[in-house]
C-alpha cells in the first residue's frame, strides 16, 4: 500500500536532504518497506533546476524509475494488459484441453459401460419388459404383453390391470402388492394373481376395496422401494402387501443398489457421457460402502466380472424392508407380507446344501413379528392344500392359478382375522435390529458358463 509519509525526524533523509528538517517534506513510501528513504534519496540526486516546474518533472521521472526498480527487486511486476494476459494464458489452456482429450481417448480404449437396459419398443402382444430410466427395467406400458403361456394387460402406468380410480374415494380400501414375477402373476391370466383373489374375497365380505398390482418381474426390494417413491404412493394404497424375496436373495455380479446408483449417474449427469468421467466415478465408488452407493462399470472390451454377490445383501434387505414399513406408517398405510414357496420347500432338500434363501425368510418373519403385521407363508398354505406339485407350480417356483387362489384366500382371511381395516396394521414405532447373518453360497453358483441376468444391462454383453 502506498501513502503519504513525512520525512521529518528521519536521520537517513535528513542526511541526504538537509532541507527536509526545515520544511517537513513529504513523499511516497511503501508502507511495509523500510526503503522509502532510499527512494527519496534517488529522487533527491536529480539535477536541480532553477525552474520549479522543470525541477518537479525531473523529480517525478526519477521517483517513477526508483519506485519501479524498488518493486521489481521485490517481485512486484507491472500489470499486464488484457491482450498480454490472454496471450500468456492461451498456451496453458491449449495444454489443458490437449491433456483432457488424451485422457478421454485412453479411457475410450477401456470402453466403460454404465448399466442401462436397451429394449426396443414392441407392438401389441410383444415383450413384457422394457428399459427404465431409474429402475433399470419395468413393464412395457399400455398394451397386452406376453407372460409365460398367456398375456397380461399393462396400463399406462406400466402396472398390470386396469388403472385405479384417482383420487381414491374416501371410503374405499385399496390393496397394493409389490414384488417380482410371483406378485405380478407370471404365467397366469389377468385377474387371477393372489392380490386380485384377496381383493375379490374381501369385497365379498362386504368391504369396498380395489387392488393395484405393482409387481414387476425380477424386482428386488431396492427397485420396489424406488417404484413406491416414484409411482406407488401416488396410487393411494391403504394396505401394502410386500412380496419381495426371490430376486433379492439371488446371486449375481453386482448389488442392486450399486446398479441403481450407477444408472442415476448415467441419467442425471451429462458428464457421464465421458468415458474418463465414468472411470473416475468408478474409482471413487470403491471408497463407498460395498452394498450401496458405489458407481460400477463394466469394460466393453473385457470379460464379465467373476464372482457373485447377493443382489440385496441380508443386512440391506432387513434395513430396506423396515424403512418401507416406517414410510408406510408415516402415510397411514398398513402392511402385510407374503412369503413365497418353491418345489424344494415343499419336498425337502435333494442334497446337503443349505437353502440360500433361508436368511431372507428369517428376516421377513422377524419383521412381521416385530411390527405385529400378518405374514402369509405360501409353503404352509400349499402343504395343507393336498395338491400335487404340478397343480401348484408352473415351474419350480411360479404358482399356478390354483396356487394363487390359495395364497390370495389365505391373505384375505388373515387380514380379516387381524381386524383390518379397522385395525390399521401400521407397524411398530420401535427400532428394528437384526442379527441374522448370511450363509456361504454353494460352489456351483460360480459357474461362469451360466449367463448373468445383469449382463443384459450392459453392452455388448
Amino acid at each position: 500500500m502506498w501513502g503519504w509519509r513525512t520525512t521529518a525526524g528521519c536521520s537517513s533523509c535528513s542526511s541526504s536532504n538537509p532541507s527536509a528538517r526545515s520544511r517537513s517534506a513529504t513523499h511516497w513510501a511503501y508502507s511495509k518497506g523500510e526503503a522509502y528513504c532510499a527512494i527519496w534519496s534517488a529522487v533527491s540526486t536529480t539535477s536541480r533546476s532553477s525552474r520549479p516546474i522543470t525541477r518537479m518533472a525531473a523529480h517525478q521521472r526519477s521517483f517513477s524509475r526508483a519506485v519501479s526498480s524498488f518493486l521489481t527487486e521485490r517481485g512486484y511486476h507491472r500489470a499486464m494488459s488484457p491482450r498480454s494476459r490472454r496471450r500468456r494464458l492461451l498456451p496453458g489452456l491449449l495444454l489443458l484441453v490437449g491433456g483432457l482429450l488424451l485422457i478421454e481417448g485412453l479411457a475410450r480404449l477401456v470402453d466403460p459401460q454404465l448399466p442401462g437396459m436397451a429394449v426396443p419398443q414392441t407392438t401389441e402382444g410383444g415383450l413384457l419388459m422394457a428399459g427404465h430410466s431409474t429402475r433399470l427395467w419395468s413393464n412395457h406400458a399400455s398394451g397386452t404383453r406376453e407372460t409365460g403361456e398367456t398375456t397380461a394387460l399393462i396400463n399406462a402406468e406400466g402396472l398390470r390391470g386396469e388403472l385405479p380410480e384417482l383420487p381414491r374415494p374416501a371410503e374405499r380400501e385399496r390393496l397394493m402388492v409389490i414384488g417380482d414375477s410371483t406378485a405380478f402373476g407370471h404365467g397366469v391370466p389377468d385377474g387371477t394373481a393372489f392380490v386380485n383373489v384377496a381383493g375379490r374375497i374381501l369385497a365379498e365380505s362386504g368391504l369396498d376395496v380395489d387392488v393395484v398390482n405393482g409387481g414387476v418381474a425380477g424386482y428386488s426390494i431396492a427397485q420396489s422401494g424406488l417404484f413406491m417413491e416414484e409411482q406407488g404412493w401416488a396410487m393411494e394404497p391403504t394396505l401394502l402387501v410386500i412380496n419381495n424375496l426371490w430376486s433379492d436373495n439371488t446371486f449375481d455380479a453386482f448389488h442392486d443398489e450399486n446398479l441403481l446408483a450407477s444408472r442415476a449417474l448415467a441419467q442425471k449427469n451429462p458428464l457421464a457421457h465421458s468415458d474418463a468421467v465414468r472411470l473416475l466415478a468408478t474409482a471413487f465408488g470403491r471408497l463407498m460402502p460395498q452394498e450401496t452407493g458405489r458407481i460400477v462399470t463394466v469394460s466393453g472390451l473385457g470379460e464379465w466380472p467373476e464372482g457373485k454377490v447377493r443382489r440385496v445383501p441380508v443386512p440391506r434387505y432387513a434395513l430396506l424392508l423396515d424403512a418401507l414399513i416406517d414410510e408406510a406408517r408415516s402415510r397411514g398405510v398398513g402392511v402385510a407380507f407374503v412369503r413365497n414357496a418353491n418345489e424344494r420347500l415343499l419336498h425337502g432338500w435333494r442334497d446337503e446344501t443349505p437353502p440360500t434363501w433361508e436368511p431372507y425368510f428369517e428376516v421377513m418373519e422377524a419383521l412381521a413379528d416385530h411390527h405385529s403385521v400378518p405374514m402369509v407363508d405360501a409353503s404352509t398354505v400349499f402343504l395343507g392344500s393336498g395338491l400335487e406339485q404340478d397343480g401348484l407350480f408352473l415351474d419350480v417356483m411360479h404358482p399356478t392359478v390354483a396356487g394363487h387362489e390359495l395364497i390370495g384366500t389365505a391373505l384375505a382371511e388373515q387380514l380379516l382375522a387381524s381386524g383390518w381395516p379397522e385395525k390399521g396394521l401400521l407397524g411398530s414405532t420401535e427400532a428394528f435390529s437384526s442379527e441374522i447373518e448370511d450363509i456361504e453360497p454353494p460352489a456351483d453358483l460360480y459357474d461362469q458358463s451360466l449367463r448373468s441376468r445383469q449382463q443384459q444391462l450392459f453392452e455388448p454383453f
